[in-house]
């Protein structure tokens, strides 16, 4: 399709003294070629990816909330409330004497914690990862609604959409690259709505291609914090499974009889589980989102390239496959973890 395409401006140009119509109607033949299927599974994708990292974070919680619970018993901290709850009434107040309304927020709520001294803080609120996740979904779905807007109305829609969902990732990727000391991203020109442009198939690859291109930096960049983000809580997983294998090791080595194939059958299940929990890492979920974007981009700059049209279409499906991996994977260790403790 796009070899063809490619071929399509230089025969129109020869052939526009010659009639109108005849153009028109090869002109809808040449159309380009704009990635539904492959941003398709590009979107569906970066949900799965996202949801494991939220899986993630609930596994963070769970594991903070036990040590909250061994450190209260072994130093019997006192219970105090945190300086925000005083807050509350504060800005409460403040709101109905200035506005006549509740100004209070769900972050005001939140912030609000009842927590032993010297305990950190239980929940990770994460919120500039949390915003990212939610910015790196909007974005995947800008670019669905771009590729398969069928008439002008939706074509402008997804734009507005688009233009929004850029400006709250970027919002995200900077406050994060702020807090780590990192330099910041300059604002993005949002997709400007093309009426005049003639094919409605051309616009949408123009804004595609212009969207692609324009983000991929600030989409990789929210990708590899996102990773980071993954990695300094998949971390304890890894060692609290490293350290289950030891033990059992340890314990299988006295064994005899049947208790040996006891102890072995559970050192096998337990190494299985921590050998899995390396497979299905989200961190490389992530990488594999910047590897497919960037093959995206790379194809809608050369749309003259059928090999990397088919490039993009299986990195887009081997990510999917990854995400959706990852995603079951949490939901499989969980049910397994559950067991265990139920076993006990």
């Amino acid at each position: 399709m796009t070899r063809t395409s490619a071929v399509c401006g230089r025969v129109i140009s020869a052939t526009r003294a010659i009639a109108l119509l005849p153009i028109v109607l090869f002109a809808s033949a040449c159309s380009p070629y704009i990635y539904q299927k492959e941003v398709g599974l590009f979107g569906k994708g970066v949900d799965d990816s996202i949801a494991s990292f939220e899986e993630l974070k609930q596994m963070e919680r769970e594991r903070r909330v036990a040590q909250r619970n061994e450190n209260l018993k072994k130093q019997g901290a006192t219970i105090l409330t945190s300086p925000e709850c005083d807050q509350l009434r504060r800005k409460y107040e403040a709101g109905f004497k200035e506005r006549a309304r509740n100004v209070l927020t769900e972050a005001d709520y939140e912030a609000c914690q009842v927590a032993p001294t010297g305990q950190p803080r239980v929940d990770p609120l994460l919120p500039n990862l949390t915003a990212m996740g939610e910015g790196l979904r909007r974005y995947a779905a800008a670019l669905g609604a771009v590729t398969n807007a069928e008439d002008a109305t939706q074509f402008q829609s997804a734009f507005t959409e688009f233009n929004s969902s850029v400006t709250g990732l970027l919002k995200a990727v900077n406050q994060e690259l702020a807090e780590k000391n990192r330099q910041k991203f300059d604002a993005i020109a949002g997709l400007v709505y093309q009426a005049g442009i003639a094919y409605l198939n051309q616009r949408r690859f123009n804004a595609l291609q212009k969207a692609v291109n324009d983000t991929h930096p600030v989409i990789k960049t929210a990708a590899e914090l996102m990773a980071e983000g993954a990695f300094s809580m998949y971390g304890p997983e890894i060692s609290k499974s490293e350290e289950r294998l030891d033990q059992l090791q340890s314990a299988a080595a006295s064994k005899t009889g049947d208790d040996y194939v006891r102890a072995w059958q559970a050192l096998n299940a337990e190494r299985d589980m921590y050998v899995e929990l390396f497979r299905k890492s989200p961190v490389g979920v992530f990488q594999k989102l910047v590897e497919t974007h960037e093959a995206l981009r790379k194809s809608v700059s050369d749309p003259g390239n059928t090999d990397q049209i088919q490039q993009v279409l299986t990195n887009a499906k081997a990510f999917q496959a990854s995400a959706q991996t990852a995603l079951q994977a949490f939901k499989k260790n969980g049910k397994a973890r559950e067991a265990v403790g139920g076993g006990r």
